[in-house]
């Protein structure tokens, strides 16, 4: 059963495996999209007054991207990488063949940033000129990156 949450949500987790893009048609046309997989660590103050990781409310949660932002994601994003994110929320609901209730938080991601925390160096490649095949409207332009 699927419940949708008309909630926004952000958060950051690590990368739990390497993303792959997937292609498929919506509306006869080629899509693309990437699954990607965020353990949302959660921590607390122990008695020391250190913090310390609260297993008991961390969580997995099955977020997608899509069209360029896929690709992008994939080709920049490795697994155990610290992301910051934000989208929208769904929460599936099903009972297990023990009959517990179990729960998945799906998020379609409208944006991900690679945390810097533990990046050694970033390569840029050189800027070139690109000159569009066809021009477009503004308002051509930001219907076709909504995808």
């Amino acid at each position: 059963r699927e419940m949708i949450m008309p909630a926004s949500i952000q958060g950051s987790g690590n990368i739990g495996k390497d993303i792959a893009v997937k292609y498929i048609s919506v509306n006869g046309k080629p899509r693309s999209v990437a699954e990607i997989s965020i353990f949302v660590d959660a921590f607390k103050t122990n008695e020391k007054g250190e913090i310390v990781s609260d297993e008991k409310n961390a969580y997995w949660i099955r977020a997608s991207i899509w069209g360029e932002r896929a690709e992008q994601s994939a080709r920049i994003l490795k697994k155990g990488q610290r992301v910051f994110f934000s989208g929208r929320q769904k929460i599936s609901t099903w009972v297990d063949k023990e009959g517990v209730q179990r729960f998945n938080v799906d998020v379609e991601l409208e944006s991900i940033a690679l945390g810097i925390g533990r990046i050694e160096s970033v390569q840029m490649k050189e800027k070139t000129e690109r000159t569009p095949a066809v021009q477009h409207s503004t308002a051509e332009y930001f219907d076709q990156d909504a995808e």
